[in-house]
């Protein structure tokens, strides 16, 4: 599931990193787990982009019967110290599995 989204975002956005984290990357997914992935782009994240990141995944969760939870980040604001005292910028950084 993690590359279709990867290739459905990497279609609009070639150059777009995608983390999976939690615990489909720890091996620990259960049957009601969600996906959860982080989309980190070169250039700045506005609501539009946003937006249709979101619409993408939300109709291959819905096609598939899946729940995909994203983070979208520019790299920038990603790597900025702020988000690196954040401890949900250590979990991803720890178990985190560069899909793209």
């Amino acid at each position: 599931m993690a590359l279709v989204c990867r290739d459905a975002i990497r279609a609009k956005y070639p150059t777009a990193r995608i983390v999976l984290y939690g615990s489909y990357a720890r091996g620990q997914a259960g049957p009601e787990s969600d996906l959860d992935l982080l989309v980190l782009l070169d250039e700045d994240v506005t609501p539009e982009k946003k937006r249709i990141i979101r619409d993408m995944l939300y109709d291959i969760g819905l096609a598939e019967d899946f729940v995909i939870s994203v983070i979208i980040r520019s790299v920038e604001k990603w790597n900025s110290p702020i988000s690196q005292a954040m401890l949900l910028y250590r979990i991803i950084q720890q178990e985190g599995i560069q899909v793209a």
